[in-house]
């Protein structure tokens, strides 16, 4: 017993943690920072705020029925 691998042990090696764990992960190129300052002078605020408008609305209109559904999906809940 050696303290140090045999070429073929080690390929032997290689080859079991390919099985078993597949190939190592190319290295991953660094991640670009993301200029915050340009995208927040890109949003138009006024096109945002009016898509959040249309959000409350629809939310208004559909919050009735979904206040009818609670208790029937509470009930099938508690059944399941």
């Amino acid at each position: 017993m050696g303290l140090f691998k045999t070429k073929k042990q080690e390929q032997q090696s290689n080859r079991f943690n390919q099985l078993m764990f597949g190939k190592k992960a190319a290295p991953q190129k660094e991640k670009e920072k993301t200029d915050w300052k340009n995208i927040a002078n890109n949003i138009n605020y006024e096109q945002l705020m009016d898509n959040v408008g249309r959000l409350m609305d629809a939310y208004g209109k559909i919050k009735p029925g979904l206040s009818k559904i609670n208790p029937l999906v509470s009930k099938l809940i508690k059944k399941g």
